[in-house]
């Protein structure tokens, strides 16, 4: 299915309004029913995923009481793969080929039972296909570069699907600069995405890229932004392969682990902040979502 931009774009602004609604009245789209709740957990040891644990090992707190937690490996769970794509017109020539090629990489890598998602961010946000079995590789003669870079928008484009309660859901930005176009901003993103059990990661692609560029401005909104659902940016030169980028979040996701509680000695509504360690000796870089709102 193709939109056309414009129409895309009013679809965004209704549906950012009508999350932003839900978040106002503490209304949860949150992967959670009445007695359990789910959280995407990464655990790395340096740059090597942690495999094996067991519910022993975690230790999660919901607003700031200890939780019970049975843990989930992500091989059982089904994928869906959001992809949102910077087209701008920086984006033509070369570069938008390596994003072809990535995005084709990605369709290839995914299982039968997962699904693959496509958005295209110039000046407004175009769908360029809808939820595509895994495995088969989708038509991109679409897929051209112009304009503005609107990825603000796209991404809520992406954390307001509406999906099944039993898949996990990535979403992986792609862009090569800063939002110049978008309607909503990156705080709007974020209020939606603690809406939601969507995981952001961004691949920010610079040329040249310096030692520094961890400390760059935009990279670290886009850090604090992706830090709220359990995501990070993934900085690379734009000579690398974006093909392997995307592979990295994708096997990272894959690798993380899937927790599942039911909330005791907690008030059911409001804001609910997560706490999440590993309690095995050593060092881990654990990364989870920052918490949610109970409804």
């Amino acid at each position: 299915m193709i939109v056309r931009p414009v129409a895309m774009s009013l679809v965004v602004a209704a549906a950012a309004s009508t999350a932003m609604a839900r978040a106002q009245s503490q209304t949860s789209v949150f992967r959670s029913t009445s007695d359990a709740v789910s959280v995407d957990v990464s655990v790395r040891s340096g740059s090597r995923p942690v495999r094996g644990l067991t519910p022993d090992d975690f230790r999660l707190s919901d607003n700031g009481v200890p939780q019970r937690v049975e843990v989930v490996t992500t091989e059982s769970l089904p994928l869906d793969v959001s992809l949102v794509l910077d087209v701008s017109a920086s984006v033509r020539g070369p570069l938008l080929g390596r994003l072809k090629v990535g995005v084709e990489d990605v369709a290839r890598r995914l299982n039968s039972s997962d699904r693959l998602r496509l958005l295209a961010v110039s000046s407004s946000v175009r769908e360029v296909f809808d939820f595509h079995i895994g495995g088969v590789v989708p038509s991109l003669t679409n897929l051209e570069g112009s304009g503005s870079t609107s990825l603000f928008d796209g991404v809520i484009a992406a954390l307001v699907k509406t999906r099944a309660a039993d898949r996990r859901h990535l979403i992986v930005a792609f862009t090569d600069g800063r939002d110049t176009a978008s309607f909503f901003d990156a705080k709007t993103v974020a209020d939606i995405a603690l809406k939601t059990d969507s995981v952001v990661h961004f691949v920010v692609g610079e040329p040249g890229l310096s030692a520094n560029a961890g400390e760059d401005r935009e990279v670290t909104r886009l850090g604090a932004l992706a830090a709220t659902t359990g995501g990070q940016v993934l900085p690379i030169d734009l000579n690398s392969s974006i093909a392997e980028a995307f592979k990295r979040v994708i096997d990272d996701f894959r690798t993380s682990y899937v927790l599942r509680y039911r909330p005791e000695l907690v008030t059911p509504t409001g804001w609910h902040e997560i706490a999440v360690t590993v309690t095995r000796s050593g060092r881990f870089d654990v990364r989870a979502r920052k918490g949610y709102f109970g409804g």
